[in-house]
């Protein structure tokens, strides 16, 4: 009885969903085509996004302030996965904690450039299935820069997919995503955006061609940069996600970078 008041509850959510979507769609190219003034344009961006798909287990792992990401359903993942964590900032909750609530089902690869990493942070990681390497994400592999690339090191680690991507890369994501998102087949993407939002909209919407769904955006309080979660739209099922209406990716051809 309880899940025929849902499935009702959602077709009426979608539906009026439904009916904001073309404004939505309008909203986002203005702040794309940056026709709407400066002091406006976070206003603007952040009224405008909602959920695309609601996940009735979402949960923020990891500590609750600056670090935490919410997770669609992160119990379900399945066994033996991969999850890439770039940028951790000395700051290791999230992956610890996501051990802990998956049932350590992952081997979580981090990477951060931070110096130095404190002995206290890394103790203890190769126990719960965690692999730490000191570099920094790039779009190659170069010693002199102490860069490496995600999709050489998904091809080290023997990798043709990556279950969660976390990334928190200070502004690179708008360089490193791009290229993945066309390439690799990831389920989760949990990542602090930077930036303006003309800039930050363009990136939206290349996750939305890509078939990446909103399930979670929240403000982080800190200069120019927000918290989104998205979940692809070939694994919804295995995440108990439903859909409401999607917008992303419905902005004009004109429109996208």
């Amino acid at each position: 009885m309880w899940l025929d008041f849902v499935d009702e509850d959602d077709e009426r959510v979608a539906g009026y969903y439904q009916k904001s979507i073309e404004a939505r769609v309008d909203a986002f190219r203005s702040l794309y085509e940056q026709k709407v003034s400066a002091d406006e344009e976070f206003p603007v961006l952040y009224n405008i996004l909602v959920p695309e798909v609601f996940c009735p287990s979402a949960v923020r792992v990891g500590q609750i302030l600056d670090g935490g990401k919410w997770t669609c359903r992160p119990w379900a993942m399945p066994k033996n996965c991969a999850v890439y964590s770039l940028g951790i900032d000395n700051d290791t909750t999230f992956e610890r904690d996501f051990q802990k609530i998956s049932g350590q089902r992952c081997r979580i690869y981090a990477y951060d450039m931070k110096r130095p990493m404190f002995p206290e942070v890394l103790e203890g990681l190769e126990k719960l299935d965690i692999h730490f390497r000191e570099a920094k994400i790039g779009l190659r592999d170069s010693k002199v820069e102490n860069t490496v690339s995600l999709e050489n090191e998904m091809k080290r680690h023997h990798h043709g997919q990556i279950e969660v991507l976390k990334m928190d890369i200070e502004g690179a994501e708008f360089q490193v995503l791009p290229p993945l998102v066309e390439r690799i087949r990831i389920c989760q993407i949990l990542i602090e955006l930077h930036g303006l939002p003309p800039k930050v909209v363009g990136l939206l919407m290349k996750l939305g061609d890509g078939g990446y769904r909103l399930f979670s955006h929240e403000l982080t309080g800190a200069g120019l940069s927000a918290e989104y979660s998205f979940v692809h739209e070939d694994c919804l099922q295995r995440y108990n996600a439903r859909k409401i209406g999607y917008y992303l990716d419905r902005i004009s051809e004109k429109y996208r970078q």
